[in-house]
């Protein structure tokens, strides 16, 4: 048995499933935020005819309102809020991103019937 930064003991031998948050939690943040903080509102405020400013401070507004909702990480939602190729901006992020420290042991998932 492991056993948990509470010193709690885990039993692991009987847990089918475990389901963990990416985005800082196994993926360095970096790639949502370049994403979402530089990427979408240049596009945005490109597709829209805005400057950057004005761009940041509608999407900010607009996320603030959706924080803690499922819409918030969808990228449907933002393609349709935003009329922006979110899909492809995150292609073009890809290279970003990063595993945080020891999380890349999780990459490879293990099952009980393998």
């Amino acid at each position: 048995m492991n056993v948990n930064r509470d010193h709690t003991l885990v039993p692991w031998d009987t847990i089918d499933t475990v389901l963990l948050d990416m985005d800082g939690t196994l993926l360095d943040l970096n790639y949502d935020n370049q994403i979402f903080s530089h990427l979408l509102p240049s596009a945005f405020a490109d597709y829209h005819s805005l400057t950057l400013e004005e761009a940041r401070q509608q999407l900010n507004d607009h996320m603030a309102k959706l924080k803690g909702t499922m819409d918030f990480y969808r990228l449907d939602y933002w393609h349709e809020a935003t009329k922006v190729d979110v899909l492809a901006l995150h292609e073009q992020a890809a290279d970003m991103m990063r595993f945080l420290g020891r999380a890349e042991g999780f990459r490879k998932v293990r099952s009980k019937h393998d």
